[in-house]
């Protein structure tokens, strides 16, 4: 947290940082429902609700096609290191192939 300016023993830093936090975690939430109401569809759309395998199939394509890529060209122009890269992409991978699972297990 130092590093991001903030120093958590500071109780009215710390606070504040509560306070801006929680409605970006809601933004956050209403995303990822709008992301898997989208990947919903395109399951539909290609057929594919027939197993979790499918579903994660793909999850794993819509990240490559779409968050891969403009993740990787956002990191290389802000001279982002790559293990940045492989976290912050990373994270969306494990995200959009769980939601493939899921509502490939749901069919």
């Amino acid at each position: 947290a130092k590093l991001m300016g903030y120093d958590l023993k500071n109780r009215k830093q710390a606070e504040k940082m509560r306070k801006e936090a929680q409605p970006m975690y809601l933004l956050a939430f209403i995303a990822a429902i709008l992301t898997a109401l989208v990947m919903s569809v395109f399951l539909d759309w290609m057929g594919m609700r027939s197993s979790p395998l499918a579903g994660a199939s793909v999850g794993m394509l819509a990240w490559l096609g779409f968050v891969a890529t403009t993740q990787f060209t956002q990191a290389i122009f802000a001279r982002k290191p790559m293990s940045l890269f492989m976290i912050d992409s990373g994270y969306y991978l494990a995200a959009l192939a769980t939601m493939g699972i899921i509502l490939g297990w749901t069919g």
